[in-house]
């Protein structure tokens, strides 16, 4: 029984040493996902409070209903479920979900209007005013 549980444990252990996130110092998921995407849309995007028509924003892991996004000084973006749309919008603003590390977030951001897209790596800080915008890298234009 003893070898067993033992065997079961080192079995356990090593699954996690063998299965690293997207790189060792990151992690996905902290629990800040909404203030991070919401720092994002209202600083990169000049999201705010009162409600937009446009863009349309689809954001991973986090829907329309999961949020209360005025606590963070956005109105709540109109969603865009690309796999239940019955219809393409022209313009849509795609946020992935943030990757954490030492020295904040990391997050992959895309604009596209009609045919042509635009992506960027935004890198997001905590510090005593919550979640703030750092730089944005252009990653690519299409």
């Amino acid at each position: 029984m003893r070898i067993a549980l033992a065997l079961s444990a080192a079995l356990a252990l090593s699954a996690c040493v063998t299965t690293p996130a997207l790189d060792s110092r990151v992690t996905v998921g902290n629990g800040d996902d909404r203030a991070v995407v919401a720092a994002v849309l209202r600083e990169h995007f000049g999201f705010g409070p009162t409600r937009r028509s446009e863009p349309l924003v689809f954001i991973e892991g986090l829907s329309e209903e999961s949020c209360d996004w005025a606590q963070y000084g956005l109105a709540a973006p109109p969603f865009y479920d690309p796999e239940t749309a019955f219809w393409a919008p022209r313009y849509v603003v795609h946020v992935s979900q943030p990757r954490y590390d030492g020295a904040g977030a990391l997050v992959d951001t895309a604009r596209r209007l009609g045919s042509q897209m635009t992506s960027w790596q935004c890198r997001v800080h905590s510090g005593f005013a919550g979640w703030t915008l750092g730089e944005c890298e252009l990653i690519g234009e299409s």
